[in-house]
């Protein structure tokens, strides 16, 4: 199976006649009742104009960072064309990766599951190099270049575990010979291009079996909300 034969729309991945809910969504369904005591979201209040706006230039930030990892895409003078948040983005995401001793195996890595019936998108599979901030060996990352994610407090939002865990799960059951250390999901600032320790999260490998229950519990509720009402609004 190669990437080519994977296409995805707001709800699902597709692949060989199959439709596969992305895991993004399927986690988000406390939205739909107001699972506040589940998932602390009382941090940020924010337009729905301004979410739709970090997001695309988060999606423009992964989409440069894994041509460069993947195509060894050289930056040229349209750099400074680019808007000046997704330009710090990448520079914050290409920093992290230096920082943490990061050597990149492949960027952007679409998974599948039979198993749960889910799909998802690996924003890094990465070798750490250096123990200073992580165990060595491979993790797989996931770049928060938005809002969602509370790096001073540590009051993340449950989804990050959760989305990590079940990432994990899905890369470990699809490619068992790579030996997965974890999953760390990075802050990775639109407004600066700095990064700091403070802004990661790592989920070590023995760490992950209760977000997977949590993401099972979602995809129940997920899976009936769908047969009563259909999908889901974003």
């Amino acid at each position: 199976m190669t990437k080519d034969e994977i296409t995805k729309d707001d709800n699902c991945y597709y692949c060989e006649g199959k439709r596969y809910h992305r895991v993004s969504r399927v986690i988000s369904i406390h939205n739909n009742y107001d699972l506040d005591d589940f998932f602390k979201r009382n941090e940020f209040v924010t337009t729905e104009a301004y979410v739709d706006d970090r997001r695309d230039k988060g999606t423009e930030i992964h989409r440069l960072v894994a041509k460069i990892i993947n195509e060894n895409y050289v930056v040229g003078d349209d750099w400074w064309s680019i808007d000046i948040s997704i330009r710090n983005g990448v520079k914050a995401t290409l920093q992290a990766i230096k920082s943490l001793y990061i050597e990149p195996v492949h960027s952007e890595i679409k998974m599948l599951s039979d198993e749960l019936g889910v799909g998802g998108t690996t924003d890094l599979l990465g070798k750490v190099t250096d123990p200073k901030y992580l165990p060595v060996g491979y993790w797989l990352f996931d770049w928060k270049s938005g809002s969602i994610f509370s790096p001073i407090t540590k009051k993340i939002y449950q989804e990050i575990p959760i989305q990590g865990s079940t990432y994990f799960h899905m890369f470990s059951n699809e490619y068992p010979e790579i030996p997965l250390q974890g999953f760390c999901a990075v802050r990775t600032s639109q407004d600066t291009c700095e990064w700091t320790p403070k802004d990661m999260y790592p989920i070590l490998a023995q760490d992950t079996k209760p977000h997977i229950k949590a993401f099972m519990n979602c995809l129940e509720l997920y899976n009936y909300h769908i047969e009563r009402y259909g999908f889901p609004k974003k």
